[in-house]
C-alpha cells in the first residue's frame, strides 16, 4: 500500500501504528485471506495489507501445488497471526506468520458422508482436503480414498485436481491417518470392531490359529475372530531367514498357534500384520524341525 498525502492520512497513520505495536508487542492479530500469489497469498490485517508465504500458514502441505488447489476455498477466510516482519516505508511491506493460529481436535461422527477436494493423485487412489467442509474450524483434513475402499473405481482414475468426490469418513487408524471409503467394502470390519481394542494389540506378543482353507491356503486368525498375516521381509527378518520362515510356516498344521508379534493393524486389507516370535536357531545345522521358542 502507497500512502498518499489526503485526508485519509491520519486513518492510515492510525493503521501503522496499530501493526507497528502489534508487531513489538508480538500481538495476536485477525487477518483474512484476499488472493493468491505464486509463493503464498495476500491478506489483509488492522486494514492494511501484508502476504503471508505458504510456509508460515497455519498448516503444512508437502506440495505447494496442493495450496494453488485449495486456494478457492480459503479466500476471504480468517486465521489468527503474528507480525514477524514489518517495513513503515513507502510502500508499507508487512509479512506475518499464521502458525500461531490453534483449531480444534476433528470431532466427527464416524459414518459421516463427506465431499472432498482432491488435491493429489497416486496409483493407489486420490487424497482429498476436506478441513473447508467445516470452515477450517479444524484446519487441514486430508485422506486418501484407496482403490480398494471405492466400489466405483473408475472414478478416482478419473478424477482431476479440483474435483470434488463424495466419500465417508470412518474415523482415523493407530497413525492416526484418516479412514475413508465406501461403507460396503473395507468398512463393515471397522463397524463390527473395536479399533482402540485393535490398536491396542499393536506392540504385543499375541497366539495366532493356524487355519487351512479349502484351497490349502494358511491363514492366521487372532483372538478367535480377527484375520491375521505373517510379514516375510527383509525387513522384518534377517536376510538369510526369511525366506526359511516362509517355508517353515506353510509347515505349520490346520488349527495349530504360533506364537507373534503383532506389528500394525491394515484397515486396507482387514488384517493384523503380524511377525512370527520363531526361534533362528532352528535354520542352523541339525535343526530340522519348526517351533516357537
Amino acid at each position: 500500500m502507497t500512502i498518499s498525502n489526503d485526508t485519509s492520512m491520519d486513518y492510515l497513520k492510525d493503521l501503522v501504528n496499530t501493526v507497528k505495536n502489534a508487531h513489538i508487542n508480538q500481538s495476536i492479530l485477525r487477518f483474512k485471506i484476499m488472493e493468491i500469489r505464486d509463493k503464498g497469498f495476500l491478506i489483509k490485517v488492522c486494514g492494511l495489507f501484508g502476504f503471508v508465504s505458504f510456509f508460515h500458514l497455519p498448516w503444512y502441505y508437502n506440495k505447494t501445488d496442493y495450496w494453488s488447489t485449495i486456494s478457492p476455498y480459503l479466500i476471504g477466510k480468517g486465521f489468527h497471526c503474528k507480525i514477524f516482519a514489518l517495513d513503515t516505508g513507502n510502500p508499507i511491506r508487512i509479512l506475518i506468520d499464521a502458525k500461531v493460529h490453534k483449531f480444534y481436535t476433528l470431532d466427527i461422527p464416524r459414518g459421516t458422508p463427506i465431499e472432498g477436494v482432491v488435491i493429489g493423485k497416486y496409483k493407489y487412489g486420490v487424497l482429498i482436503e476436506f478441513g473447508h467442509l467445516f470452515h477450517w474450524r479444524y484446519g487441514s483434513c486430508t485422506g486418501i480414498i484407496h482403490k480398494y475402499c471405492t466400489e466405483d473405481k473408475s472414478i478416482l482414475t478419473h478424477a482431476q485436481t479440483g474435483d470434488q468426490i463424495s466419500t465417508t469418513y470412518w474415523g482415523t487408524d493407530q497413525e492416526n491417518r484418516v479412514i475413508l471409503g465406501d461403507k460396503d467394502i473395507v468398512i463393515p470390519w471397522i463397524l463390527e470392531n473395536n479399533t482402540a481394542e485393535l490398536d491396542a494389540l499393536v506392540g504385543t506378543i499375541i497366539k495366532a490359529k493356524v487355519h487351512i482353507n479349502k484351497k490349502g491356503i494358511s491363514q492366521l486368525i487372532v483372538n478367535d475372530k480377527y484375520k491375521g498375516y505373517l510379514l516375510f521381509t527383509k525387513a522384518v527378518y534377517p536376510k538369510k531367514y526369511h525366506r526359511m520362515i516362509r517355508q517353515c510356516f506353510y509347515q505349520i498344521k490346520h488349527n495349530d498357534y504360533i506364537i507373534c508379534e503383532v506389528l500394525k493393524i491394515n484397515y486396507l486389507s482387514n488384517k493384523i500384520a503380524l511377525k512370527w516370535s520363531i526361534n533362528l536357531e532352528i535354520f542352523e545345522p541339525n535343526k530340522l524341525d519348526c517351533e516357537d521358542p
